[in-house]
């Protein structure tokens, strides 16, 4: 079945949207509690078996794609909390890159701020549109298509944020391009990212550091493993501000070697 525009996405009832997730997988929704906040968030029902399904279908020579973009990770509940407690400008608006389900981006748009929720794979974008028609916010949420190693929006935000997106050592450098295009260049905005304490991003950080400003805060919790028993989380919540005047000087970018992902 072709993939659904997203502009098709936005038309689209709750009741087609789940038809066709559920001709790809078998889908569940399940509650998550971001503080008042109570949201159903659409998932494939067996994560472990559809995985494995994947992992037969490669070994037999097939091409697929592991659905990272399924799974809630414990950063994107730490980022969604995080995101509820902090101060938003009034009529502010939010970019979520690398979405996924966009649970991140469906707080925002909870608090009142129009917000758009990207990601490159159509799976992801589709749980993002049935996420927020399932949860009242078809009119806040938007679903965009957005590559950020090679894209750069014509609109602007005020809050850029996303989860989980530093896994990939090669999209450091486009990404801190992408960022420093798509930020608005009005006081207050800023990026929000949450990543695993282990994922320490140093190249990343180090890119970033001559267009931002960077506070780190980490914060720890604790999430169902896959036994089922719970295992503690160290989550990295960083803080990218624009550094003055930096949006009108051009200068050579310097080629910075080494670091980790």
């Amino acid at each position: 079945m072709p993939n659904p525009t997203p502009q098709q996405l936005q038309s689209a009832s709750l009741d087609d949207l789940l038809a066709l997730a559920s001709g790809r997988f078998e889908v569940v929704f399940e509650p998550v509690a971001v503080d008042g906040h109570r949201l159903d968030i659409v998932q494939i029902a067996d994560m472990s078996a559809y995985v494995d399904r994947l992992v037969a279908a490669a070994k037999a020579g097939e091409s697929v794609s592991l659905p990272f973009w399924a799974k809630l990770w414990p950063s994107n509940i730490i980022l969604a909390y995080y995101l509820n407690r902090m101060e938003l400008a009034p009529g502010a608006r939010v970019l979520e890159i690398g979405a996924g389900g966009g649970l991140a981006g469906l707080v925002t748009a909870l608090r009142g701020a129009p917000t758009v929720l990207s990601d490159v794979d159509d799976n992801a974008l589709l749980f993002c549109r049935i996420n927020a028609l399932k949860n009242g916010l078809g009119d806040a949420v938007e679903v965009r298509r957005v590559d950020f190693t090679t894209e750069r929006p014509e609109d602007r935000f005020e809050y850029v944020v996303g989860c989980e997106v530093l896994y990939q050592e090669d999209v450091y450098r486009p990404l801190v391009k992408f960022l420093a295009h798509t930020l608005a260049p009005t006081p207050g905005s800023q990026v929000v990212l949450a990543r695993d304490y282990a994922r320490r991003a140093r190249r990343f950080f180090k890119l970033a550091d001559r267009d931002f400003a960077i506070t780190e805060k980490t914060i720890g919790c604790k999430a169902a493993g896959e036994s089922g028993e719970p295992e503690r989380h160290l989550i990295c919540i960083s803080r990218l501000t624009p550094r003055r005047g930096q949006a009108e000087r051009e200068r050579p970018e310097p080629d910075h070697a080494g670091g980790d992902a």
